[in-house]
């Protein structure tokens, strides 16, 4: 279990939250599979790859204005 110094309000909301619990699943599943150590790009890579195979719309690097 995480520790969160959030609202226990903010914390349901994230439990409750299937995109959320998406994106979390899908970035605890990246790290599984390729373990630590490696750069963030590469990571950043696979996470990308890893949402849109969960049909979620990814901008990868989008620029900040």
């Amino acid at each position: 279990m995480l520790v969160n110094s959030g609202t226990s309000e903010e914390i349901d909301e994230r439990e409750t939250d299937p995109l959320t619990g998406n994106i979390i699943g899908a970035a605890i599943d990246v790290h599984r599979a390729l373990g630590p150590g490696l750069l963030e790009s590469a990571y950043e890579a696979c996470l990308v790859y890893e949402l849109r195979l969960r049909r979620l719309k990814v901008e990868a690097q989008k620029p900040l204005l």
